[in-house]
């Protein structure tokens, strides 16, 4: 077992928690039950902005388990790259979708 650094495993352990409880906003609870899933279902882009807004503090979760932990392993180099790469699919199919939810609706109006 390796030892950590005085004072370093609450703040870390208080990190992987915030970062689970905003990932289960994100994803599950939210607003409607799910901001992306409902905000896409009901074609509203409001809360499909809000899931983008969730997805910067989870991104710094994701870097953080990458570079700034006490001590990273490959594992988990892998897994929270992973997780960024899905991220950033994410990012670029919520804001393709705002915008053809706000074109769909400009040219109907």
């Amino acid at each position: 077992i390796l030892p950590y650094p005085p004072g370093s495993i609450g703040p870390e352990i208080a990190g992987v928690i915030f970062m689970i409880i905003i990932q289960l906003i994100r994803l599950y609870l939210g607003i409607d039950i799910n901001i992306g899933s409902i905000g896409n279902k009901t074609e509203t882009s409001l809360y499909l902005f809000h899931s983008l807004l969730l997805i910067i503090p989870v991104a710094f979760g994701y870097f953080y388990l990458i570079v700034l932990q006490t001590y990273v392993l490959i594992f988990d180099v892998v897994l929270n790259a992973i997780g960024l790469v899905f991220l950033a699919i994410e990012v670029l199919m919520s804001i393709s979708t705002i915008y053809k939810i706000k074109s769909h609706r400009t040219n109907f109006n």
